[in-house]
């Protein structure tokens, strides 16, 4: 029988009142139980245990108490618990949660191969985990994770350097002469898996690429639609076109000069009804009054000589030869323009002068009073 003198109650210890080796003994029970929720497929309670199994070794004050077996075993329980539980996410589509596990798995191992051949290292390897355990599958399992979520987020070039430094490492192990059978057996697994995934980051940005190609299209034009817009200067120029148009008109996409001679194999146009501008008419009468001659019959359609100066004409607009009795007409208003006297062209600006110089003086009249 029990007496109550000898029989004391004690409650459960929180993590607080936990020592070192208690907290890594407590963090590897929630281990195996996650793992056994990660076997049937409960990988929302896997994470959970996983998560608690790192949090329990976080943030670990080590002591006295807490010799290098101990630090061993808290290094691997966080690597392999880190892993594992970005696994879980991958599997939950928590993509951003995976990348944060993978990344805190390989600061872990990182630090660890900077200590190669030391306590930690040399207590690991007599447990059984070699280099190509610890620095083989391990990194190679952190660095298909973060090649996973970088390709759910659209980071193809990311993944793809990613998987090229986790090949780099298989291919590394795969032919050292040491390397266990078993280590050999998973790190082959993982270089197939390598392979899948640097597929599918090639096959998506193939198709990013296009995606981008099409919207440059549909933004710029397509070559196809470039291609089948007509050529103004080959049509203008191609011998299939109506003899009397090419004659009669200059169009903007003939940049050549004008013949000296010019014989139009048809009737020409007749003259405009009415009369050209007077800027016209006086740029006709400065230029083409001198530089042009007529046939005895004076038919403007076979003009002798054109200077250089007037073969090349602005290709906006389409010029036709004014006729003879136009001509003769613009030179009697030019005449009867230059015999106005100059009154009449400044009559405003005398007026002006003349009402300011009214307003100055009853100005003037307003200040002596």
């Amino acid at each position: 029988y029990l007496r109550l003198d000898t029989v004391s109650v004690v409650g459960k210890k929180s993590l607080r009142e936990m020592n070192t080796f208690e907290r890594v003994s407590y963090g590897q029970t929630l281990k195996t139980k996650a793992s056994e929720q990660f076997r049937q497929k409960k990988y929302n309670e896997a994470l959970k245990l996983y998560a608690d199994a790192i949090d329990s070794v976080r943030f670990v004050q080590h002591d006295a108490q807490s010799d290098n077996y101990i630090r061993a075993d808290l290094v691997l329980l966080m690597v392999t618990c880190s892993n594992n539980a970005g696994t879980c996410c991958v599997q939950l589509e928590k993509l951003d949660q995976a990348h944060r596990f993978a990344t805190n798995a390989l600061v872990l191992v990182d630090a660890l191969y900077a200590k190669r051949g030391k306590k930690i290292h040399s207590i690991l390897m007599e447990d059984g985990y070699t280099d190509a355990k610890l620095f083989g599958e391990f990194t190679t399992k952190s660095r298909l994770l973060l090649a996973t979520a970088l390709h759910a987020h659209d980071k193809h070039d990311e993944a793809i350097a990613t998987l090229k430094v986790a090949t780099t490492v298989v291919t590394k192990y795969l032919e050292e002469k040491e390397t266990a059978e078993a280590s050999i057996k998973g790190l082959k697994i993982q270089e197939k898996v390598i392979k899948k995934l640097h597929a599918q980051c090639l096959h998506r940005k193939r198709l990013d690429k296009k995606k981008e190609i099409k919207r440059a299209q549909a933004m710029f034009g397509s070559k196809s639609s470039a291609a089948s817009t007509p050529d103004v200067s080959s049509s203008s120029s191609s011998p299939k076109n109506d003899s009397t148009a090419s004659t009669t008109t200059v169009t903007a996409s003939t940049p050549s000069t004008a013949p000296a001679s010019v014989k139009p194999t048809s009737k020409p146009a007749s003259p405009p009804a009415s009369a050209p501008p007077k800027s016209l008419r006086r740029s006709i009468n400065g230029s083409m009054k001198k530089s042009v001659t007529f046939a005895p019959d004076h038919d403007l359609n076979q003009i002798s000589t054109i200077p250089d100066d007037e073969k090349k004409c602005d290709s906006d607009d389409h010029v036709k030869m004014p006729s003879n009795n136009v001509l003769n007409s613009n030179d009697d208003d030019s005449d009867e323009e230059e015999e106005m006297p100059w009154y009449q062209e400044h009559k405003e600006a005398l007026i002006v002068a003349g009402l300011a110089g009214v307003m100055g003086l009853s100005t003037m009249l307003l200040r002596k009073r």
